[in-house]
């Protein structure tokens, strides 16, 4: 092949290799801190950085907007109480040659739960072992939504958590459910709800906000008692869905002195 084909080919295979041959520069701005994370009503201020020397830069924002600013290379934009949830504020710059550029500001502003309640759902009462039920937790007046973690308890120990795939950034009342099913001599349960904003490792952490504690009653199906040999003494601790008590018989074994229980069950007919 003729070396000047060769040099040819060489040089547009360079071109087309080379990092960033077909793009156009960012904007030469920095800006300090990259992103905010700020409350609901708290002031915020960022630093808007250049290294070259342009005919002039500023901020374009529906608060506190700083118009174009010459002979400069830096300007910061302040606010002393942030109240606009869908706020997109952006830095821009007019070079010396070339079009404006302009950078913007991730802004997550967030306000935590005014409220967060915890109710059974279509239903009141006792509960059944052995059928299904839902409770819900109820946030009232949270934002972002995206940002919002729900986690269920058992007593002490999370059974479930719940995030949300929503981008609304304005405050919502959102509602969890959780379905549950309860084993056997699971008397008394209790139940509760915890909401909480996950903004990331390094930014501020607010406060979970829990519910109060919902205490559930549980009923069995079947009336089992314990029977043993000579009189009887009952022991009364709740007859899980009917109307009398869960009862356990114990019997005072008169020959040894002793206490024998002996298992054996029986069916009841529900009263109702």
């Amino acid at each position: 092949m003729d070396t000047k084909i060769q040099l040819s080919w060489m040089a547009i295979c360079l071109f087309l290799t080379l990092p960033g041959a077909t793009k156009h520069a960012s904007c030469p701005v920095e800006l300090n801190p990259p992103r905010v994370v700020v409350r609901y009503g708290d002031s915020v201020s960022v630093n808007c950085t250049t290294s070259t020397d342009p005919e002039g830069m500023g901020w374009e924002v529906t608060f506190g907007g700083i118009g174009l600013q010459g002979n400069v290379n830096f300007v910061t934009w302040t606010v002393e109480s942030l109240m606009d949830w869908t706020i997109e504020p952006k830095c821009y710059i007019n070079p010396q040659n070339g079009s404006q550029c302009t950078e913007i500001l991730p802004v997550i502003l967030y306000k935590t739960p005014d409220s967060v309640s915890i109710s059974p759902l279509s239903h009141s009462g006792p509960m059944m072992e052995g059928k299904e039920y839902q409770l819900q937790c109820d946030i009232q007046n949270i934002a972002p939504l995206q940002n919002l973690v729900v986690r269920w308890y058992k007593g002490n120990e999370t059974i479930e958590t719940q995030t949300f795939n929503d981008s609304t950034k304005k405050p919502v009342n959102m509602s969890s459910t959780l379905t549950l099913t309860h084993r056997r001599y699971e008397d008394e349960v209790e139940y509760r709800c915890e909401a909480e904003l996950d903004l990331g490792p390094e930014e501020p952490k607010p406060t979970a906000l829990s519910s109060k504690p919902l205490h559930v009653t549980v009923y069995c199906k079947s009336f089992c008692f314990l029977l043993g040999v000579g009189g009887i003494k009952g022991l009364f601790n709740g007859l899980r869905d009917y109307s009398i008590p869960h009862t356990i018989f114990y019997q005072s074994d008169y020959t040894t002195g002793g206490a024998h229980k002996t298992d054996h069950a029986t069916q009841l007919t529900p009263t109702h």
